[in-house]
């Protein structure tokens, strides 16, 4: 298995696109295997990280959009 194949299964499991019997049979892979047990809590820790991120951007600009529609409302007035 490729690195990229490799990335692409533990995405699968991240994403929960593993049927159960693959979902059962990584788990079982992961217990033997410290590696790639931290592989996965990595990725899945810069998820996290990324989303969280993205969440805050998008809160950011929408405090931005409704002040800049405030300041177009009171210089109108």
């Amino acid at each position: 298995m490729n690195d990229s194949e490799h990335i692409a299964r533990i995405g699968s499991y991240l994403d929960e696109a593993m049927s159960p019997n693959e979902r059962t049979a990584f788990e079982a892979q992961m217990k033997g295997d410290s590696e790639l047990a931290q592989e996965v809590k990595t990725l899945q820790a810069l998820r996290d990280d990324s989303r969280s991120f993205y969440r805050k951007e998008a809160l950011a600009q929408e405090i931005a959009n409704q002040n800049d529609i405030s300041i177009t409302k009171k210089a109108f007035q």
